[in-house]
């Protein structure tokens, strides 16, 4: 009987549509000195180590079922990188879009050099980031951050959540903890160079020091 429920589901998945994802993705070079600003409305954003001096993003655009409307949409909205001064600025081009595009899921990963000097806008979603040792500026209307960093490279950790939780892990030692209204953490006690600022209006953030 197994069997055969497993035959008739793996038919079924056959029969369906393949989900069609509108992806963009860019690369931008960065000048000396230059710093990193990423812009994005909804989401989830993963930011990880690039290998070279160069800043790569790959956003995927994804509808739910399939839905036409959606699609469309979906399909206006483009990566932009702007230089200007010491600042390489990425945003999303043509948001919102002129109907809302319901049931649209932004995916975005993002390479950045380890040492730029890096600030991050998500309005809305979930914030992974590992590996940056440059000095790091976060902020974040809804949703939650989880950031894991190197403690040799951390000077300071100020962590701001206006409804949430925020928290601080050293090894063992957690700093922090729930807060519903203006909740702080403020570490100053590391030996590295690189500071990070994470502002979260509602939601949580966590940060590991490792």
């Amino acid at each position: 009987m197994r069997s055969t429920v497993l035959a008739v589901l793996a038919t079924l998945a056959l029969a369906l549509p393949a989900r069609a994802d509108t992806v963009r993705e860019a690369s931008y070079p960065l000048a000396a000195g230059q710093r990193v600003r990423l812009e994005f409305p909804t989401g989830t954003l993963k930011v990880e180590p690039s290998d070279d001096e160069r800043v790569h993003v790959r956003m995927t655009l994804r509808c739910e079922r399939d839905n036409e409307g959606c699609l469309e949409r979906a399909k206006t909205l483009e990566l932009k990188g702007e230089s200007s001064g010491n600042v390489v600025r990425v945003k999303v081009e043509n948001w919102p879009p002129k109907l809302n595009p319901i049931g649209l899921h932004i995916e975005t990963v993002a390479r950045v050099p380890r040492a730029r000097e890096l600030a991050i806008s998500l309005g809305a979603g979930q914030l992974d980031l590992t590996g940056h040792r440059g000095d790091l500026d976060v902020e974040l209307g809804v949703g939650d951050a989880t950031i894991a960093l190197g403690r040799a490279d951390t000077r300071r950790v100020r962590l701001e959540v206006g409804v949430g939780d925020a928290h601080l892990k050293r090894g063992a030692e957690t700093i922090g903890g729930e807060g519903f209204i203006g909740h702080v953490v403020d570490w100053d006690q590391g030996k590295g160079r690189s500071e990070v600022k994470v502002k979260v209006g509602v939601g949580k953030v966590e940060v590991t020091l490792d």
